[in-house]
């Protein structure tokens, strides 16, 4: 089995593999209800909502939907390997209070919605999206 795409929303999760199964290729959605369970998992990319198709079928699905685009694996403002995923935040401490009172709050809340996935630099301190 081949992971075809990872999802934000597990609707569009649904829906899509609905798309697949109706052109008859057989796909599954798979971590469909981690999200809303503990809603901190979708900042992490593995954990998201993702549909598997069989190897035989992975390139009619992908001919159906799009693939995912590869994760940024270097920095757009100097070219540094050298990047994390985390928080936004513009220093040390604000980063340390957002982890401080937000980590509680999407644990402890019911399902919030898409959480961004925010990229820092370790090398420039750029912040950049995904």
């Amino acid at each position: 089995m081949k992971i075809l795409r990872y999802y934000d929303d597990i609707f569009q999760a649904q829906a899509d593999c609905q798309y697949l199964v109706s052109q008859g290729v057989p796909a599954e959605v798979f971590n469909e209800n981690t999200g809303l369970v503990i809603p901190i998992t979708y900042a992490n990319p593995t954990m998201r909502p993702y549909i598997g198709v069989g190897d035989e079928f992975y390139d009619r699905a992908a001919e159906l939907i799009e693939p995912e685009p590869v994760p940024q694996s270097v920095c757009p403002g100097c070219g540094s390997g050298e990047i994390t995923l985390g928080f936004p935040a513009r220093d040390k401490k604000t980063s340390r209070i957002m982890r401080a009172v937000m980590l509680p709050i999407m644990i402890l809340s019911s399902h919030i919605g898409n959480i961004r996935r925010v990229w820092h630099c370790r090398a420039c301190g750029k912040e950049f999206r995904t």
